[in-house]
This record gives structure tokens, sequence and C-alpha cells, in this order.
């Protein structure tokens, strides 16, 4: 089978490696340290046996030890910490724009920082290309080669879709996924509704919203008539941006909404973070609510 890096050009390579170096040069020890402390393993490993205590809950009892020695064992756990890590990146056209950079370079600069993170912690990292549909799907995998290929596949030349169904994207990790998973879902959400797919894939796993989004999308600046173009559908409107009211109109409702984005993450209790200008700061903002979340 024909490597990966056979079938990419040598600036995509470059660019990997930038990427690499970048996300490394971003993470000292205490980005490192609330990483850990603010995305958790999704439960409970059996450790060892030890002697039962009077007070000991009897529903730890290892049964077949008891019998074998005639003396009430207990099971004792430690807290699982590798975690699982999934990558949902959304790569529709809609997500090529932005300057000075893109809202797909954000998207992948914000994914390479996650998996050095994870590469970091020792936890499994898979990956999620979705449009109108799953493009691309790398199941959790912690080999040493996992993280180089995520970051191949994220810089692999795409088609980028016409359309975004993001309850696709969900459905199809529901059923892909044997256990709980952090998955950072990215994207610009310009999609059709995915709220009830999001609180079931939410349900049974640790969920983070990941918002790719562009200053000028609020301030829009006084330039006269322009001729706005949709990426997917390819509708074209011409708006006076000279006007006051048309420029407070659209900023508004570029506002609203975030806000409704906002509320469908919090019914569905996952979280949310915006990317504008900085990959790494929202990043830090989550990691600090979550980590007093987790000490309340």
């Amino acid at each position: 089978m024909m490597e990966i890096s056979n079938l990419i050009s040598s600036d995509s390579l470059l660019e990997i490696k930038q990427l690499e170096i970048r996300s490394r040069r971003a993470i000292d020890a205490d980005l490192m340290g609330q990483y850990r402390s603010s995305f958790r393993g999704s439960g409970l490993l059996f450790s060892d046996l030890r002697n039962y205590e009077p007070g000991d809950d009897i529903k730890h009892i290892h049964w077949k030890a008891t019998a074998r020695t005639g003396r009430p064992y207990i099971k004792t756990y430690q807290e699982e910490r590798q975690l699982r890590i999934i990558l949902a990146l959304d790569i529709s056209a809609s997500t090529n724009w932005g300057a000075p950079r893109s809202k797909q370079k954000k998207a992948r600069e914000f994914a390479a920082l996650i998996s050095m993170l994870a590469q970091k912690n020792q936890d499994s990292l898979g990956l999620c290309l979705f449009g109108g549909e799953v493009t691309k799907y790398l199941p959790p995998s912690t080999k040493r080669s996992q993280f180089r290929r995520v970051l191949e596949e994220l810089l692999t030349e795409h088609s980028l879709v016409k359309s975004t169904n993001i309850a696709a994207a969900l459905s199809f990790m529901k059923e892909r996924l044997p256990r709980s998973c952090v998955i950072f879902l990215v994207s610009d959400f310009l999609s059709t509704p995915f709220e009830t797919e999001l609180s079931i894939l939410s349900s049974r796993n640790d969920v983070v919203g990941v918002l790719l989004s562009e200053d000028q999308e609020t301030e829009i600046p006084k330039a006269g008539l322009i001729e706005f173009e949709d990426a997917e559908s390819n509708e074209r409107i011409i708006i006076d941006t000279s006007s006051a009211k048309v420029r407070e109109s659209l900023s508004n409702k570029i506002k609203d909404q975030k806000n409704n984005l906002q509320q469908t993450f919090n019914r569905s209790r996952a979280d949310f973070i915006e990317l504008r200008s900085s990959t790494i700061r929202p990043l830090i903002d989550l990691m600090n609510r979550r980590a007093r979340r987790f000490s309340q």
C-alpha cells in the first residue's frame, strides 16, 4: 500500500514539519499539566487485590480469589489516565474563507496542537474528516506513527465539498466509537440542524464544539456595495456596507447565530469554544473552566 507521504507535495510535507515544530513550541509544562487535569480518563481500571477490611464495600469483593484462598479479598482500582481523542474536522467549502488565515488553516493548527498534547500524554488519537458525509476516518490508535499520519491527512488535498452535514458525522461516530472518547468537533457550523445527534453522542462521550470564526463576520467594514457569494450554495447577494444599519443588522445576526449555537451545546451538555485570532488561548480558557468544574 502506497504511503500517504508519497501522495502529498513537498510543500505539504514542509508544512507538516512546521506544524509539528509550532505545536511542540506551544506546549510547556503548565499547558501539559492543565491538559491532564481538565481532560480525564473515562473510568477506573482494575489495579490489584488486597485483604478485606471492615467497612469495605462488598460489591468490590473478588469472589474467585476469596473462594480459592478462604479469605476475603477486595479489588482495588486506579483512575484510567489514557484518553481516546477524536479530531472531527469540517472540510466543507465554507471553511476555506478568512484572512490572513483561512478557517481551514486555523482548524489544522488547532488539530495539530491537540494531536501533540495527545502524543505527549500517550493518549489514543483518531481523526474524522467530514463535509456532506464522512470522507476520512482513522480509528483511535496509540501507535507512534498515528500522530504523523493525522497531520498528513490534515494537509492532504481534499476536495472541499459544497455542503455540510454535521448530523451525519455525529451519527457516524456514534456507530463506530466503542468506548467513551473526547471529541473535538471543529467546524463553522453552517449546517442543517444537528442537536438531536449531538445530545445522543454527548450522553456517552465528552464533546467539545470548536467554532471557526472570523473578526470580519461581526466587524463588517464600511466598503460600499459588496457582492457576497455563499461558498457552498453559490448564491450571490449584493449588500450596501456603507449603511450603518445594514452593518449593525448583519453583525447582530451573526452574534445571534453564535448565541444559539452556544445554547445548543449547553443543552447537549457539551463544551464550546470559539477560535478567532488565537488557536491556543481558547483552549487554555476551556481547560481552566474544566479544571474548576472538576474541583468543585
